[in-house]
């Protein structure tokens, strides 16, 4: 009786295994594989360092030198010519360097991007030959003071 029901009989190996049924996906063809590379570094971590640093080292270097300043800027810090006293007024906290503090504050913001910018602008200035024969008329008039 068991000879009369044919069954088929196998080892549980086949020829062409379905890589979808182990649930391992092939990375398409036009993708490098990641995971080894990640590996790779992994065990060598200290050569990837340095040999990563040492690239990056040219690279930031030409990146500062050959990639052209997108903006600039200036600030100006005023610091008051007077301290003001938390109690009472001393002897030491007024005098003869007020007005010179006063004058190097009056150079500083007179000689400021924004003031030379507006001097540079203004009709009757800007039809002189000296600022119509610079590249930059700002920095020149900067110098010049």
């Amino acid at each position: 009786m068991l000879d009369a029901i044919s069954v088929p009989r196998s080892n549980g190996l086949s020829s062409s295994p379905n890589v979808a049924d182990l649930g391992i996906s092939n990375p398409p063809a036009n993708e490098a594989p990641v995971a080894p590379l990640l590996n790779a570094v992994r065990r060598q971590f200290k050569v990837a360092f340095i040999v990563g640093l040492l690239l990056a080292i040219p690279a930031i270097y030409g990146a500062w030198k050959w990639l052209p300043p997108t903006y600039s800027s200036s600030a100006f810090l005023r610091v008051s010519a007077q301290d003001a006293p938390l109690m009472f007024q001393t002897a030491d906290q007024g005098g003869r360097e007020d007005f010179r503090t006063f004058k190097n504050t009056q150079r500083q913001l007179l000689s400021s991007p924004f003031v030379l910018s507006k001097a540079v602008n203004l009709p009757e200035v800007a039809a002189l030959p000296e600022i119509q024969a610079m590249d930059d008329p700002i920095y020149w008039l900067e110098g010049s003071l």
